[in-house]
């Protein structure tokens, strides 16, 4: 499934993506299809949560601009 979200943080190798309910997720360079996203773009995505041993991290894969059709 689809997810679509807004970048608020991105340096060219990592950031964060938050959704529509607030979910904030990692944001990785290799797991960008777009080479030419910036924060505050609008994003499509497929998410996935991560579960280690410590922490509980929500997973940004696929990430790419969003067209509205």
């Amino acid at each position: 499934m689809k997810t679509v979200g807004v970048i608020t943080e991105y340096d060219g190798y990592n950031g964060k993506i938050v959704d529509k309910q607030k979910k904030v997720y990692e944001l990785y360079k290799k797991n960008i299809l777009d080479e030419s996203l910036k924060q505050g773009d609008i994003v499509e995505f497929e998410d996935e949560e991560y579960k280690g041993v410590e922490v509980t991290k929500r997973l940004a894969f696929f990430v790419k601009k969003y067209k509205d059709n």
